[in-house]
C-alpha cells in the first residue's frame, strides 16, 4: 500500500506537469490571438489603404500559422495534447483499482476549432406580424447548438443578449433589428373626451375635455421627444401628416399605451382605438427581430423556438460562403473581431480547465503523502524496534549480570580467607 500510495503521488505529479504543459502553450495561443484582434482593430479604421490592410493580413495568416503549430506539435512525452486528440486519459491516483481520475479532454486550438479556418457565416431572420419575437420564452422553448437559452421576457434585444451570454458554447451571436411602431397619424377625437398617449414610459400628452387632433400630439412631441431618446426610442414623421412613427434602434419593445375616457370618438389614426362609451386603456407592443451569425452550422431545437422567430432544424438555405479569417477589407476586419472573441472564450475555457486539473491534483497529492505517511508509521509500530524499551531491558540485564558476578565472587573468596586461617 505504501508503495503503491508514493506512485500514486508520482502518477499525480506527472498529471500536473501535463497541465502545465499544456497551458503553457495554450498561453501563447491566447498571446496570438490577442495580436491577430489587435491588427483587425487597426484594418478596421477608414484609414488604411488595400496596401496597409495586406501587410497587416500577413501577420494575421502567420499567427493563424503558428496556432496550428502549437496544436498540432504540443506535446507531452509523445502524446499530441491541444489538438482535439487528448480524450478519455484516465489518470491512477491512488494504490488500488478503481482509484482514478479521468480527464475527458484537454483543448482542441485548430483553426479549424476556433473558427479562424473559415466556414460558414449564417445570417438569418424570420419576421412575423407585429415583430419576430411572438412570444416570451421558457426553459427548452428556445435551443442552439444543443445548449438552451433559458427563460427569457418577449423582447427581441433580451433574447439578443441572452444567445451572446452563451456564445462561447454555441458559437452563435445575436443581434436585435430596430423595432418600430409603423405608421400612426391622421387622429382626430371628433366628439371630444379623455385621451393621453405614453410611449415607452415616457407620458406624451393627457388632455382632459377638448376635442384632441393630430396637431396636439405633434406639439405634445416636441416636449416629450427629449425624454423618448434618453429611453432610446426617436421620432419619426407627425401625426398631421399621418406618418408618425417610433422607433428603438437596439430592437427593444417599443410599447404604446392609449387611455381614452367616456365619450372619446376617434375618427381614425392609432392602432385600435375604437369609440369609447367607457374608460378604454390600448396597449400595443411593438418588437424586432433576432438575427443570428456563426462561423459554423446553427441547429435550432426547443419546445417553442417560434417564440424568438426561428423554426426547428438546421440552418442550411441561409448558409453562406465566409473566407478564412483576415483583415484585407474593412467588412473582413470587423467579421474577424467577433471570431477572435469567440476564439479567446473557448481558450480562456481550456485554461481554467487545466487550472481546475492542476488544483485538484494538487489537493490529491496531499490526501496521497498524508495516507502514506500515517501508513508507514503504522507499520513501524507493528515491525520495527522500540528502542526505548529494549535499552532499558538491556540495562536492567546488565546490571542484574553484574551484580550477580560480584556476589559469586564474594562467595568464592570466603572459602579462601577460612584455610588462610586455617594455615
Amino acid at each position: 500500500q505504501i508503495r503503491g500510495l508514493n506512485q500514486a503521488v508520482r502518477n499525480s505529479n506527472d498529471g500536473i506537469s501535463l497541465s502545465q504543459t499544456a497551458e503553457g502553450a495554450l498561453a501563447e495561443v491566447t498571446s496570438n490571438l490577442q495580436r491577430i484582434r489587435e491588427l483587425a482593430v487597426q484594418s478596421r479604421n477608414g484609414t488604411n489603404s488595400a496596401s496597409d490592410r495586406q501587410a497587416l493580413d500577413a501577420e494575421v495568416q502567420q499567427r493563424i500559422s503558428e496556432i496550428n503549430r502549437i496544436a498540432s506539435q504540443t506535446q507531452f512525452n509523445g502524446l499530441n495534447l491541444l489538438n482535439g486528440s487528448f480524450t478519455g486519459t484516465v489518470f491512477q491516483v491512488g494504490a488500488n483499482q478503481g482509484q482514478t481520475i479521468t480527464v475527458s479532454d484537454i483543448a482542441d486550438v485548430r483553426g479549424t476549432t476556433l473558427g479562424l479556418a473559415g466556414g460558414q457565416q449564417i445570417t438569418v431572420s424570420t419576421p412575423h406580424t407585429g415583430g419576430a419575437v411572438t412570444g416570451p420564452l421558457v426553459a427548452g422553448n428556445l435551443t442552439l447548438n444543443g445548449t438552451d437559452v433559458g427563460a427569457v421576457a418577449q423582447d427581441a434585444l433580451l433574447i439578443a443578449n441572452a444567445i451572446n451570454s452563451l456564445t462561447g458554447t454555441t458559437g452563435v451571436t445575436a443581434a436585435a433589428t430596430a423595432s418600430t411602431s409603423g405608421v400612426l397619424g391622421g387622429f382626430t377625437n371628433t366628439a371630444g373626451g379623455d385621451y393621453s398617449l405614453v410611449v415607452g414610459g415616457v407620458e406624451v400628452l393627457a388632455l382632459t375635455g377638448p376635442v384632441v387632433v393630430a396637431a396636439d400630439i405633434d406639439t405634445a412631441l416636441l416636449t416629450a421627444t427629449a425624454a423618448l431618446n434618453t429611453a432610446g426610442i426617436t421620432v419619426s414623421g407627425t401625426a398631421l401628416a399621418g406618418t408618425l412613427a417610433f422607433n428603438r434602434a437596439d430592437g427593444g419593445n417599443v410599447v404604446i399605451e392609449q387611455i381614452a375616457g367616456a365619450g372619446f370618438t376617434p375618427g381614425g389614426g392609432f392602432a385600435n382605438l375604437t369609440p369609447a362609451v367607457a374608460s378604454t386603456t390600448v396597449t400595443n407592443t411593438f418588437r424586432g427581430t433576432v438575427n443570428l451569425t456563426s462561423s459554423a452550422n446553427i441547429e435550432i431545437g426547443g419546445t417553442a423556438p417560434l417564440n424568438a422567430g426561428f423554426a426547428v432544424g438546421p440552418l442550411l438555405a441561409d448558409l453562406g460562403a465566409a473566407a478564412a479569417t483576415n483583415v484585407l477589407t474593412a467588412d473582413a476586419a470587423d467579421f474577424a473581431l467577433g471570431v477572435i472573441d469567440g476564439a479567446l472564450t473557448q481558450v480562456n475555457g481550456f485554461r481554467a480547465g487545466l487550472g481546475a486539473v492542476q488544483n485538484r491534483f494538487e489537493s490529491v497529492i496531499a490526501s496521497l503523502s498524508t495516507t502514506a505517511e500515517n501508513l508507514t508509521a503504522s507499520r513501524s509500530r507493528i515491525m520495527d524496534t522500540d528502542f526505548a524499551a529494549e535499552t532499558a531491558a538491556l540495562t536492567r540485564a546488565q546490571i542484574l549480570q553484574q551484580a550477580g558476578i560480584a556476589i559469586l565472587a564474594q562467595a568464592n573468596a570466603q572459602p579462601q580467607n577460612v584455610l588462610a586461617l586455617l594455615r
